[in-house]
């Protein structure tokens, strides 16, 4: 910000003289150019799923009716001498460009994907903390709600995939989420709150793969900002390690014991898959047991409902969340989906160590950007 202010106030004064407001202009519009250049190229290549090609191009949509209304502004004041007279013959192709940019130039990824509507499968048990969000009913397209991706929660010294935070800095994040009027609830309370009009204040933490770390790092942290959380699990490797990361030290995984404790303690229990595998590259066995026999496995361990899932390196296709969907689970997180939409692809926001203040503010607003309507969410 300081950066844009600086560019805008030295081009400001060194093109006043000669071009007088439109210096004043431009030196504006480039100060706000590299402002945003900046904050992009700060955000880190694991901050947050953002495509710049989208972003460029959503940003991009009132440039037509600026230049469309320019150009007529121009032509009617070059022909009266009243101001007023140009501004009245911009505003209405102002108006049109914009709800014509608005559909027709809107990316094809932000259009709702079909997924989204599909009913669950017969006989599929589902509660009603995820029922409502999904039901027949609820054909009114919502907004993606954001959702914090966590994994470890202990040492960082040794991290090269990024995925540990501290407890002080879990606790620092969310005290600010607090700070800011913003609650961490798990995804099927959020899913469930929204769908009663009332998830608004509500963000979804949700911690993958289920590190024995939780237990003691992040559940006191949760305790004392009076938040949940969804924990995603591998009952596959109940009691074993993160073996799937190549790199980086070996991190126990919670057993069932543990996992029961979570459950008690309020944590929302969801499926990682089986034993971390990439579902876009699994043969129909292993999806099959990926995502149907781990969610028997985990309420057999839990003792209820399982209804959320998550896949495994964020990973997925139309073949996976068919598959997730036929399993019988209510939703299903992924990290950026892409084009897929809709409650089986919910995308989620990566959340590290240098995450302070300034950069969860950044996101959260950043989210904004990615906040198209969904199909099947309110």
């Amino acid at each position: 910000m300081a950066a844009g202010i600086a560019v805008t106030s030295w081009l400001g004064a060194w093109t006043v003289g000669s071009w007088g407001v439109t210096g004043i202009a431009a030196a504006n519009a480039i100060g706000i150019t590299v402002t945003a250049g900046l904050l992009l190229s700060g955000m880190g290549p694991r901050s947050v799923p953002i495509r710049t090609g989208r972003v460029l191009r959503e940003l991009g949509r009132p440039l037509p009716a600026a230049v469309v209304a320019a150009v007529a502004g121009a032509l009617v004041a070059s022909r009266s001498a009243a101001p007023v007279a140009g501004l009245l013959a911009g505003a209405p192709p102002s108006r049109w460009c914009s709800s014509c940019s608005a559909g027709s130039w809107a990316p094809r990824a932000a259009r709702p994907h079909s997924v989204s509507s599909a009913p669950s499968p017969e006989g599929s048990p589902m509660p009603s903390s995820v029922e409502s969000p999904l039901r027949a009913g609820a054909t009114r397209p919502g907004p993606v709600p954001w959702i914090a991706m966590y994994h470890s929660v202990g040492d960082c010294s040794d991290d090269p995939y990024r995925v540990t935070v501290t407890p002080g800095r879990l606790d620092r994040q969310l005290r600010w989420l607090r700070g800011h009027g913003l609650r961490g609830v798990s995804v099927a309370e959020l899913l469930a709150a929204r769908a009663r009009g009332e998830g608004r204040g509500l963000v979804g933490l949700t911690f993958d793969d289920g590190y024995a770390d939780f237990l003691d790092n992040a559940l006191p942290a949760l305790a004392r900002w009076e938040c949940t959380a969804t924990l995603f699990v591998l009952p596959g490797r109940l009691g074993g390690d993160n073996a799937w990361d190549p790199l980086g030290p070996r991190k126990p995984l919670l057993t069932a014991h543990g996992i029961r404790h979570a459950a008690r303690a309020g944590v929302e229990i969801g499926s990682h898959g089986l034993t971390h595998v990439d579902l876009t590259r699994a043969d129909d066995t292993a999806l099959r047991a990926e995502t149907a026999e781990s969610r028997t496995r985990l309420e057999e361990v839990t003792g209820i409902p399982v209804t959320g899932f998550c896949y495994p390196y964020g990973t997925v296709d139309q073949r996976a969340v068919d598959a997730v969907r036929e399993a019988g689970y209510g939703y299903a997180c992924a990290i950026d989906p892409g084009a897929l939409s809709g409650p089986y692809t919910l995308p989620r926001v990566h959340i590290g160590q240098h995450d302070t203040a300034v950069r969860l503010f950044l996101k959260h607003r950043l989210h904004r950007l990615r906040r198209r309507p969904v199909e099947g969410l309110r």
